[in-house]
């Protein structure tokens, strides 16, 4: 009993997510994978499925419903203006596939920290390169000291497959209009931060685990203040600054 009301939960937590974004599509297969894998724990094939088959159910019967309709009477999941170009079969003038690449992943990084659109407001070039390439050596040791690496690496499949799904759009933009920034945000991770805040927490508790005594009840001090103190500080941030101490 208790397992199927999780399942119905998380299928409902993702149909309200697909009501409400199309990058939400890229959860179904994520959320199928851990249903996969938590039903082998149950007895027999049809209590199997049945914890297999719920969440998407209910997914499709709160929110999933709009992208079957789109996808049946516009012929498109998400239907738009650069998306419905013809496209053509020569690339655009100046095509450059490793610029693209090198391009893509500089601006999706950058962007991601906050150098979009206000540069007045943004961090120093130099901070956000640092501060990606940090990131990644956290995901890679958090992969390899997690006690449950299969649900973190599960965790991270909806951020990948979001860059993969904006990147693949992008290079099509590039192909015909020869646009190498176009479509490419790195605010389109930002639903991914179950992944994010599981990296960080695997490494703070392999911290902990690595050290005994006072040290543990100080770093579990700083964990708990670290987090709000940053998220305050960052409101602040914005609030003085972006907004001018004036409300939006």
């Amino acid at each position: 009993e208790r397992a199927i009301r999780y399942f119905v939960w998380s299928g409902a937590a993702l149909g309200v997510a697909l009501l409400t974004k199309g990058l939400a599509l890229m959860l179904i297969p994520v959320i199928a994978l851990i249903a996969v894998r938590s039903a082998r724990l149950a007895s027999g094939l049809l209590r199997k499925a049945a914890l297999v088959v719920t969440p998407m159910l209910v997914a499709f019967v709160i929110g999933g419903w709009w992208w079957a309709r789109n996808l049946i009477i516009l012929g498109r999941v998400q239907p738009s203006i650069l998306g419905g170009r013809e496209p053509i079969g020569n690339p655009a003038e100046g095509y450059d596939f490793w610029f693209f690449v090198g391009n893509a992943v500089v601006r999706f990084n950058r962007s991601f920290w906050g150098r979009g659109s206000r540069p007045e407001f943004a961090l120093p070039e130099l901070v956000a390169d640092l501060a990606g390439l940090g990131f990644v050596v956290a995901l890679v040791v958090a992969v390899v000291v997690a006690r449950r690496r299969a649900l973190l690496l599960s965790l991270w499949l909806f951020p990948a497959l979001v860059v993969a799904t904006t990147v693949v759009n992008a290079h099509r933009i590039f192909w015909d209009l020869g646009r190498p920034a176009q479509g490419i945000q790195g605010r389109y991770v930002f639903a991914g931060i179950a992944a994010f805040a599981a990296t960080i927490a695997v490494l703070f508790a392999w911290i902990v685990r690595r050290h005994v005594g006072r040290g543990v009840r100080a770093l579990a001090v700083v964990g708990v203040v670290l987090a709000p103190a940053a998220t305050w500080a960052g409101l602040w941030w914005v609030y003085a600054w972006v907004w001018n101490g004036e409300p939006a």
